[in-house]
């Protein structure tokens, strides 16, 4: 990323499966959205109250020397709490009725699992961001069946493939002033 490039970091949660894509040039691009919803302690009731939401549009690719896209889309499912950073970008497209529209994007550069209230297990691609012995960057795929991540609930201590909502800092109950509320695992934006 260049140094006047607009760098922004968001954390908050997937709002669905990243959609993978790969492209007729043989690009291969995920496409996620991510919500940041904010909380905040009301001082005259001392209740936690929702404040506004942001969602934000999001994109990475894979190219020679990463496959950022394909990990996602091996990785990270909707509801999963992520941190991820890239370039703010502003696209302009015109939709099938042709209105164009303009919207603002993300073009991830790193993302990873919000370890807060989460834990993962992280299994480092064999080959992939490894320079081989020519110097060259060799960006493969991970082909050596390594186990997929897996959380832990720090309260618990019992393992998840996904995140669960409520986390290490207490239940569903309401003691957690985070807590999403949602008994179905499902996020509540």
């Amino acid at each position: 990323m260049a140094s006047n490039d607009l760098l922004t970091v968001i954390c908050g949660n997937m709002t669905a499966d990243p959609e993978i894509r790969t492209l007729q040039n043989g690009s291969v691009v995920a496409n996620f959205s991510i919500a940041h919803n904010t909380r905040r302690r009301n001082q005259q009731t001392n209740e936690w109250e929702d404040g506004d939401s942001v969602f934000l549009r999001c994109s990475a690719w894979d190219t020679q020397y990463n496959t950022l896209a394909s990990n996602i889309g091996s990785t990270l499912r909707k509801g999963m709490r992520v941190m991820a950073s890239g370039q703010l970008t502003q696209r302009t497209y015109t939709d099938r009725q042709g209105v164009e529209k303009t919207v603002m994007e993300l073009r991830v550069e790193h993302i990873g699992p919000d370890l807060l209230r989460n834990t993962a297990q992280v299994a480092m691609q064999t080959g992939s961001s490894t320079a081989n012995g020519s110097g060259q960057w060799a960006g493969r795929a991970d082909t050596t069946n390594q186990p997929k991540p897996r959380y832990r609930d720090g309260a618990t201590g019992q393992q998840y493939a996904t995140p669960q909502m409520g986390g290490a800092y207490g239940s569903p109950n309401g003691t957690d002033p985070w807590d999403m509320g949602a008994d179905d695992g499902e996020p509540s934006f």
